[in-house]
This record gives C-alpha cells, sequence and structure tokens, in this order.
C-alpha cells in the first residue's frame, strides 16, 4: 500500500510547490548570485525538496503510528483430529448424543488494547446452538470475544500468541431428515474491521436423522 502512495507523492508534491509558490517567501534574495531570471526556478526546486522531505517524514509517522495500531488475527476452523488448513472447510457432524464439538486456531498479533475491543460473529442455524458460554445477541448471532482468547497476555501492550479452543455445539431437533448449512466467521465492528488483517475458513453444520 505504501509504495503506491508513493507514487503519487512527487505528483502531489510539483501540484502544491507550483500553486504555493507565489504565497512563500521568496528564498532566492539570499542568494546573489542566482540570475533574475531563474529566480522562480530556483524558488520552485527549492521548496520542491522542501515538501519533499515534510511528506517523507509524515509518511514514516504515518508508518510507525499504524505498526502500532495494527492487529493481525487468523482463524483455521478444523475437526477434532485433524490437521488445522485455513484452506479446508470441515464437515461438523453431530453424533448419537446430538452433540458435536468445533475447534479453532487463533493465531493473532497485535495491540492489546484493540484486540480486546474485537467481538467475533458466528451465526449458527436455528437448529444448532453453542453449549459453552456464549453470548448471543439480539440478531441471533453468536459472539466470541477476542478478549476471552487473550487473557492470558491481555496485560501486555502487544500480543503476539497461538491458541486451540474447542466450542461444544448442541442440536436442536427439527422434522428435516436433512440439517445443512455453511457457518462463516466475522468481525463485528466495521471499522475494526478495516484496522485488522483478518484470514478464516468457515465451516458446515450437519446432521442427519438417523
Amino acid at each position: 500500500m505504501r509504495k503506491y502512495i508513493e507514487y503519487f507523492i512527487p505528483v502531489l508534491i510539483s501540484f502544491v510547490t507550483y500553486f504555493s509558490n507565489k504565497y512563500l517567501p521568496d528564498i532566492s534574495r539570499f542568494f546573489s548570485f542566482i540570475p533574475l531570471e531563474e529566480k522562480n526556478n530556483f524558488n520552485i526546486i527549492f521548496y520542491f525538496a522542501v515538501f519533499s522531505i515534510f511528506f517523507h517524514i509524515v509518511m514514516d509517522l504515518l508508518v510507525i503510528f499504524w505498526n502500532k495500531i495494527k492487529i493481525s488475527i487468523s482463524i483455521i476452523i478444523y475437526e477434532k483430529g485433524k490437521t488445522p488448513n485455513i484452506d479446508n472447510i470441515p464437515e461438523i457432524n453431530f453424533n448419537s448424543k446430538d452433540l458435536s464439538e468445533v475447534y479453532f486456531n487463533f493465531k493473532i498479533k497485535g495491540n492489546s488494547r484493540i484486540l480486546k475491543k474485537i467481538i467475533l460473529d458466528l451465526d449458527l442455524p436455528n437448529w444448532a446452538s453453542f453449549q459453552a458460554n456464549i453470548k448471543c445477541n439480539q440478531k441471533g448471532c453468536y459472539e466470541i470475544s477476542i478478549k476471552d482468547v487473550i487473557h492470558r497476555e491481555k496485560q501486555n501492550k502487544y500480543v503476539e500468541m497461538e491458541s486451540n479452543k474447542s466450542y461444544p455445539i448442541i442440536f436442536n431437533p427439527t422434522d428435516d431428515e436433512t440439517n445443512s448449512d455453511k457457518v462463516t466467521v466475522n468481525i463485528k465492528n466495521i471499522f475494526l474491521k478495516h484496522l485488522c488483517e483478518f484470514k478464516s475458513n468457515s465451516f458446515i453444520i450437519k446432521n442427519s436423522k438417523r
């Protein structure tokens, strides 16, 4: 992203220098050896250099600031006994007791103050529900707080961790012969979503009448 912005900086600086030159002090008057007809060109070159330095300092400061607030969350959903692979879409099936379990591999990096504000949304079908202590909001989506995932690390300013968690699911009986739905994971807050480098696979939850 930064390299694309840097492509446009010289163009931007050229416009700023050209249109602001007449409002800026005449630096050439301090250099008597500069011919009169070259004074304006000298001022333009001088201020172009000044603005270039200024813009690059601003860019460096923005990068430092961005590195302090940016976060990265990778979630790999997988089945028990299987190797986590973000390119796979695991199929989670219920057993004879109408119970199942889904496994999450979390890889989290970033500022803990921001991470603690992130909530993940999971929209389970109405015939399935989490057994664990996971909040369900008014829209019917289950919420996993990253604060609970990083609870051992949240006192640190910067978090870099990997954790595996399992979430039991219970089947709510229906009259349908087969129930199958794809479940995705999303970041709830739109603003925080843009601050986060987020990756996750989805999973299929399935139950067939026996």
